[in-house]
């Protein structure tokens, strides 16, 4: 087995969080601060869900926003771990039930997010907005 330095290590690890940290919150070139994208997306599963597209709200959970909830869950659970167990227990729900998610285990997770990224120190990004 090949063995990588530390410094590899380390320089991927930095890599990971830097990128998760920026999914978390975007800033534009102007400075002020946009809708973090894991909202962004959970906001789009919750509207495809109450349009009757639970395929494709399952999409968007699992192409977008599955590893982003896991970043996110890390960085709130440095500032409030219920907060967090919250979150992963609301992205389990989503995950166990696939296409027969609710539309209120979708609200829920959008609800969950939202406190999380509060508690980790983002801004509000605000309640979805019926589409």
């Amino acid at each position: 087995m090949t063995r990588r330095p530390p410094v590899t290590i380390l320089a991927l690890a930095a890599f990971t969080v830097v990128g998760g940290l920026l999914a978390l919150t975007a800033i534009t070139r102007d400075g002020e601060r946009q809708r973090s994208p894991v909202m962004d997306g959970v906001c789009s599963a919750v509207t495809l869900s109450s349009q009757g597209q639970p395929a494709s709200a399952v999409r968007v959970f699992r192409g977008k926003l599955h590893n982003e909830l896991h970043v996110l869950a890390a960085r709130t659970a440095e500032r409030d771990r219920a907060a967090a167990a919250r979150l992963l227990e609301a992205k389990q729900v989503i995950e166990a039930d696939g296409a027969q998610s609710t539309r209120a285990a979708w609200s829920t997770l959008a609800n969950t997010v939202r406190t999380a990224l509060r508690a980790a120190g983002s801004a509000d990004p605000g309640a979805c907005r019926a589409k």
